[in-house]
């Protein structure tokens, strides 16, 4: 056998090699992101649960701001923090969803249910909407989604 013949079975070789190495590659890429779209559901449905726990643990202070009885300022705040986590718990959802390449209404849909069932924290939302100055695309078309579901 010559010098050439064995360079060329070489090369055969190495690029044998190097497909292997690029489908093991793929092989782990896709299993990575399987495991991350778990992870990212796992940390929704935790987010859920403890949003709902929030809720619970102050249902009275949400009907007493849905009432016309007048809020101190420390049960304003929590009012105000309750809103803030809700909206956050949407739009992050929303994202979550969005790179997964899932485009659902869900989270908007149930925010948007809650402003309207509780008609103080609609209007809280609605005149204040929480807003940065420095806004991005994904917050601004999610925000516009839920404003569709909001009844006036």
């Amino acid at each position: 056998m010559s010098w050439e013949a064995a360079g060329a079975i070489g090369e055969i070789l190495g690029s044998i090699g190097v497909l292997v190495t690029l489908i093991y590659f793929g092989v782990q890429l896709r299993k990575t992101q399987v495991m991350l779209e778990v992870e990212s559901l796992g940390a929704t449905q935790q987010s859920t649960f403890d949003l709902n726990t929030q809720i619970i643990q102050h249902a009275e202070l949400i009907q007493k701001a849905n009432s016309s009885e007048k809020l101190t300022p420390a049960e304003d705040m929590q009012i105000r923090a309750i809103l803030f986590n809700m909206e956050n718990h949407s739009f992050f959802t929303f994202i979550r969803t969005r790179k997964l390449g899932q485009e659902i209404d869900q989270p908007m849909k149930a925010f948007a249910s809650f402003l309207n069932e509780n008609s103080a924290l609609r209007i809280l939302w609605l005149d204040e909407r929480f807003s940065s100055s420095n806004e991005g695309p994904n917050r601004l078309a999610w925000k516009a989604a839920v404003e569709k579901h909001i009844e006036n």
